[in-house]
């Protein structure tokens, strides 16, 4: 395999007999190996399918994943902050992490809201690393308010969100990029997973 992997990355040729021999997902992922370290930012309002299509990813393609709530939330755990009192903790492991992965040369997903505005008070570094944009979305209201409304995600220590607050939030979000894919909730999981994938090998 191996052999076949460095023929690919060396030359065109290889990279045609690379398509020509395994399914579509499974030379998205080889494809995706060879790139430089990226970090692959899953971005979006709560409900819209962010951490679902980050968790199908990170299976699909074998990188780890990092959840701003999910660090946020070992943190309230361990009893160092409330919830309320976290405000920049879950950038600041979240830059840590992402620092350390891309000077190993690994590339990583990152599951959260990626809003411009607060990217560029507490992370404002993330705007010249390497990275690829996937924005999800949810355009029809009443299924996303069904989604905030009947969301369970097991997080210990973490709190969910109510649709008037999401709805606060969605005033103050702007995308963390203009080159992005968008990926809205309204369609199958499997169909956002797809175009994901085909998108992250274009973009490589």
């Amino acid at each position: 395999m191996l052999g076949l992997l460095d023929l690919a990355k060396s030359n065109y040729s290889g990279m045609l007999l690379l398509y020509s021999i395994f399914p579509l997902r499974q030379r998205e992922r080889f494809l995706i190996m060879f790139e430089q370290p990226t970090l692959i930012v899953v971005g979006g309002l709560p409900g819209t399918g962010k951490s679902t299509l980050a968790k199908e990813l990170a299976k699909e393609l074998r990188l780890c994943l990092f959840a701003k709530d999910e660090l946020e939330a070992s943190v309230v755990r361990a009893g160092l902050a409330t919830a309320d009192q976290l405000n920049q903790v879950g950038y600041q492991l979240l830059k840590s992490i992402a620092q350390s992965n891309l000077q190993l040369g690994n590339s990583i997903i990152l599951d959260f809201v990626a809003s411009r505005p607060r990217v560029e008070r507490y992370w404002p570094e993330l705007l010249n690393s390497r990275f690829l944009h996937l924005e999800c979305v949810c355009s029809d209201l009443s299924l996303h308010q069904s989604r905030i409304e009947g969301r369970q995600r097991g997080i210990a220590g973490w709190y969910e969100l109510d649709w008037k607050t999401v709805q606060q939030n969605s005033a103050d979000y702007v995308p963390l990029s203009q080159n992005r894919l968008v990926l809205d909730a309204v369609a199958p999981v499997s169909a956002n997973l797809q175009q994901a994938l085909e998108y992250l090998s274009i973009r490589r």
